[in-house]
């Protein structure tokens, strides 16, 4: 509903938060409304900024190019859309297979500003499709298998990748491509009617991956996510019986991430501040937050 909008934006807000991104497939039937109530909500609200990330893994051919270019045509011009460099912001959940398609979107636009996601392709391949993009979104914020840690070693080659020059794409001489860092609290997943049964080592990472951002300062930080109850990376509550996909409720529902948020303004300003180290900031209440394991790392095997 629209007080659900306004509610989970005000919550954003409070911690820092400057805008969502909304992933959006192509045949949610809930689209055209709930994208209406989102930036409706978002314009009332003031200073929070709003964008469709298209998603593409499951519904890459479904999307025509006329459906992307009436939905960023939609609202570009809303007073709360994200936008960059005077172009309406877009981003995508991978797609690389739809990217020859991204310059007919262009012309029927009038211009925006693509950072997708195209992680399956890494910093190499996405240094290949420079002519494409302005910038990159790497998804890549948890540790790979049979890694307890994760480290910024990949931020880093795409930062590389994203520095080659381009003289005169987009019209700009000498674009300097963006690059987007996502950061996330958690990952564990256990749905059987998708085959998924996936956990990260997650227990500092939150902590680990904001000092990573202030290391590396990128253009963009993503968090990964808000509410993606399936995954376990949310870091909003109460969630709504509705948005918890059927086989979560069991790790979801007791188990409140909301804590992950007090921390957040700390790590926003340090990072807004071009600052290496988060250290208590003036007029933010100082907040300490632990976490526990319910029973022993070692009980059990992988899969139970």
């Amino acid at each position: 509903t629209a007080r659900d909008w306004e509610d989970e934006i005000r919550a954003a807000k409070e911690c820092g938060i400057d805008g969502f991104a909304l992933n959006t497939g192509s045949q949610d039937h809930w689209l055209d409304e709930q994208l209406t109530l989102a930036y409706q909500a978002a314009e009332r609200a003031g200073g929070f900024v709003l964008f469709i990330s298209f998603e593409f893994t499951s519904f890459a051919f479904e999307w025509t190019v006329q459906q992307v270019v009436d939905l960023i045509n939609r609202f570009k011009y809303s007073p709360a859309q994200c936008v960059v460099d005077g172009r309406p912001f877009v981003s995508t959940f991978e797609g690389p297979q739809w990217a020859e398609n991204w310059p007919l979107v262009r012309q029927a636009t009038g211009g925006i500003f693509l950072v997708p996601d195209w992680a399956s392709l890494g910093p190499h391949g996405v240094a290949q499709k420079l002519d494409i993009i302005d910038g990159a979104f790497s998804w890549d914020a948890w540790p790979k298998g049979c890694n307890h840690k994760m480290g910024p070693d990949e931020d880093h080659l795409y930062l590389q990748a994203l520095q080659i020059e381009q003289p005169g794409i987009f019209g700009t001489p000498n674009n300097k491509h963006k690059y987007m860092m996502g950061v996330s609290p958690y990952f564990y997943t256990n749905l059987p009617q998708w085959n998924k049964n996936w956990y990260c080592s997650s227990e500092s990472l939150w902590y680990d991956r904001w000092q990573q951002i202030l290391e590396v300062q990128p253009d963009f930080v993503e968090i990964i996510t808000w509410n993606d109850y399936g995954e376990s990376s949310y870091i909003y509550d109460p969630h709504r019986d509705d948005q918890v996909v059927p086989g979560a409720d069991a790790y979801v529902k007791g188990h409140s991430h909301d804590a992950y948020r007090a921390i957040l303004p700390h790590f926003i300003q340090a990072y807004k501040a071009g600052k290496t180290k988060a250290k208590p900031r003036e007029h933010l209440e100082d907040v300490a937050i632990a976490w526990y394991r319910r029973t022993p790392a070692s009980a059990g095997h992988h899969g139970g």
